[in-house]
């Protein structure tokens, strides 16, 4: 099944986005490493019971995620995305995330 997302960075997939589910937010962050000059391979993934409208519209994501731990991580190649990989994905990443 797939799940919407809305997506606030690009390159190549989304690297930071937002799936809504059963009344939890998850948020994917997949930053780049200034280091070693690329994105890293792995989303963290943040969980919350909900986020204030203000920073769904994007303008906060990042820094509400700045010092928080992630509920977990995700490979960026195990995130299947609809074909135009900027509207959903696959929902089985966020059923073994969840333990659904």
């Amino acid at each position: 099944m797939w799940c919407p997302i809305t997506y606030y960075e690009f390159y190549d997939v989304p690297r930071l986005f937002v799936v809504e589910r059963r009344g939890r937010v998850v948020v994917f962050d997949c930053p780049f490493d200034d280091d070693e000059d690329e994105y890293v391979t792995q989303y963290a993934v943040y969980c919350f019971s909900e986020l204030p409208e203000s920073v769904l519209n994007g303008a906060y994501l990042s820094a509400v995620l700045s010092g928080k731990e992630p509920f977990g991580r995700v490979a960026v190649d195990a995130v299947v995305f609809d074909d135009s990989r900027r509207k959903a994905i696959d929902d089985y990443v966020l059923n073994a995330l969840l333990g659904e």
